[in-house]
């Protein structure tokens, strides 16, 4: 008995809709929220402390929660941000004339998650 060639054809199609759902849940928040933490903690640890009295920029990096969603590209995430508003973020996070760039928080977010790399210029 011949035995003739079978083919099985699959053909993928993707729910967009569904994923949109999903990628903007609560059930997402949760480890997305821990994610932030974990920058935080990260943060922390590597931002520069003054040796004066506080509050201490090293200190002052919160995670918020209630930032939404970004879309990109087609696709909406839910996503939670990592904050310090204190006077020195900017120039230590960004450079100016006076202090050179450090990227601190940038390099604690850039220790986490699936596109952990290195920051230009460190």
């Amino acid at each position: 008995m011949a035995q003739g060639k079978s083919r099985v054809k699959a053909k993928f199609k993707p729910d967009y809709r569904a994923f949109h759902r999903f990628a903007t849940s609560e059930q997402m928040l949760q480890p997305v929220y821990e994610a932030g933490h974990d920058v935080r903690e990260i943060a922390k640890t590597i931002a520069p402390r003054s040796d004066g009295p506080g509050p201490h920029y090293a200190d002052e990096f919160k995670v918020d929660a209630s930032a939404g969603t970004v879309k990109i590209g087609r696709f909406s995430r839910i996503i939670v941000t990592v904050v310090n508003e204190n006077k020195a973020a900017a120039p230590l996070e960004f450079g100016n004339q006076h202090v050179k760039a450090q990227h601190p928080l940038g390099r604690a977010g850039s220790m986490v998650g699936e596109y952990r790399g290195s920051m230009p210029g460190d």
